[in-house]
């Protein structure tokens, strides 16, 4: 993850809307990625089955994840501050 409290088993990923095939914000571009725009289709949707892999082996390891979304962070990252926190108290 973007950020692991090994002695709270709390792992947060910080996914950006073109990398990481956001519903609402990914545009996939025809030819190869662009690193400032992101992926082809296939290009993220090898990021978004590595994503997975990487979260199922934290969760069965015990990790609590947690994921927000890029455009999430800039709206209010606050609460996803707050629900950081929270996981961590657990």
């Amino acid at each position: 993850g973007d950020l692991v409290g090994r002695f709270a088993e709390v792992s947060v990923f910080c996914d950006g809307c073109n990398w990481h095939r956001c519903p609402i914000h990914f545009r996939a571009h025809t030819t190869g990625g662009d690193p400032g725009h992101g992926l082809t289709r296939q290009g993220a949707a090898l990021q978004v089955a590595k994503d997975r892999r990487i979260r199922e082996a934290l969760r069965a390891r015990g990790f609590k994840v947690l994921a927000f979304w890029e455009h999430d962070i800039a709206r209010d990252a606050a609460k996803c501050a707050r629900a950081i926190m929270e996981a961590l108290k657990r």
